[in-house]
């Protein structure tokens, strides 16, 4: 059975294992390593990761992952950095619907 990873920080991981995914934590200085290891398990069919952790890949990681077909990697923002900006609630909402269309929508 292929299965869905979530690698993020460990303050995000709480929510992810609540709803009933594999998590994997990481932190910026090993999440190289662990997406790796991820994408050559066979079983692992998603790798949805934290993008402050794809931030932290060197360049040539970046491009595998681009140029891998399976598992599928996607990102996701970190959640709790809109209120860190002191953007609560509706911030987030809007910087998703500002990355999907390119324009900024006040809700």
């Amino acid at each position: 059975m292929v299965k869905i990873v979530v690698v993020t920080d460990i303050d995000s991981a709480a929510g992810f294992r609540l709803a009933g995914v594999d998590v994997v934590t990481a932190t910026s200085e090993n999440a190289e390593e662990t997406l790796q290891t991820l994408v050559k398990t066979p079983e692992v069919g998603m790798i949805a990761v934290n993008e402050t952790l794809l931030e932290a890949l060197s360049e040539r990681t970046k491009k595998v992952l681009r140029m891998t077909d399976f598992p599928l990697v996607i990102s996701f923002p970190k959640i709790l950095a809109s209120k860190e900006k002191g953007k609560a609630g509706e911030g987030y909402a809007a910087e998703l619907i500002r990355k999907a269309i390119g324009y900024h929508i006040k809700l």
